[in-house]
């Protein structure tokens, strides 16, 4: 017995966090501090794999590659 999707949704609506203009700028910030964070602290780890001779082992060559692919 096949079951398929039977929805009749053919759209969606993608709605902002916030109509406030005063609030927008606060979560700009908040957001874009949340990512800075996450791009150095990637970078941070790849750059302390890179550079350090005694993390040469196959777990820190993929974690290296894991912030890489996160970057």
């Amino acid at each position: 017995m096949k079951s398929e999707n039977q929805t009749g949704a053919v759209e969606f609506l993608l709605l902002g966090l916030s109509d406030d203009p005063e609030l927008q700028p606060i979560l700009f910030g908040l957001f874009l501090s949340m990512y800075l964070v996450t791009v150095l602290g990637n970078l941070l780890i790849i750059l302390a794999i890179c550079s350090n001779s005694h993390l040469c082992t196959p777990m820190y060559f993929f974690l290296s590659k894991l912030s890489f692919t996160d970057v």
